[in-house]
């Protein structure tokens, strides 16, 4: 996001400019939303697999198929902003960030508290933690539904500096105890 796409979002507000930018770096520009795209997919992908050790199967399912509709919204307005921009980026621009930023984070959001409710195993600083990115997720839907670019820069830089250490930190906890359970029931 920083390196490629910064120039061409909300985060620079002369629409001209954004135009210009993604003109001028169009591969990269296309590249970083496919890269996004891969992440969007990969949220997803957790999502799932985080819902496979959860003892609700109607919480892990619930919880992807909100997510899975937060998918379909991220797709398609990245879809939109690689190959419409920037011929037509004052109508669409503003649709892609409500799609992406608004209905989509809020979509993964409530997924993502979901899945925090139905893990009873996750306690302390990872409850604490996921509140957090939670709540966070909440205030990008926020600026992205407001039009509040410096916001939904903040609150997109913070987020993913929040959630991808915590998606490392929590999968291996989880794969831990796991073994634990597996070492357990051998004996």
């Amino acid at each position: 996001m920083l390196l490629w796409l910064r120039g061409g979002t909300e985060a620079i507000p002369s629409l001209e400019t954004r135009a210009a930018y993604i003109a001028e770096h169009a591969l990269f520009w296309r590249a970083g939303w496919m890269i996004w795209m891969i992440a969007a997919l990969s949220l997803v992908a957790f999502y799932a697999w985080w819902g496979g050790w959860i003892s609700s199967s109607r919480a892990a399912i619930t919880a992807f198929l909100i997510a899975s509709l937060g998918l379909a919204c991220d797709l398609f307005a990245e879809a939109l902003f690689i190959g419409w921009l920037p011929t037509r980026i004052a109508v669409l621009s503003p649709l892609g960030t409500i799609l992406s930023g608004g209905v989509a984070n809020a979509l993964y959001t409530v997924a993502g508290i979901i899945l925090t409710i139905a893990t009873s195993s996750l306690g302390g600083l990872l409850r604490i933690w996921a509140w957090t990115i939670w709540i966070t997720g909440f205030a990008l839907t926020t600026c992205a539904i407001i039009g509040n670019s410096a916001g939904l820069t903040v609150a997109t830089a913070v987020l993913l500096g929040l959630l991808c250490p915590w998606v490392a930190l929590f999968g291996w906890s989880i794969a831990r105890d796991s073994r634990s359970v597996a070492a357990l029931k051998r004996e």
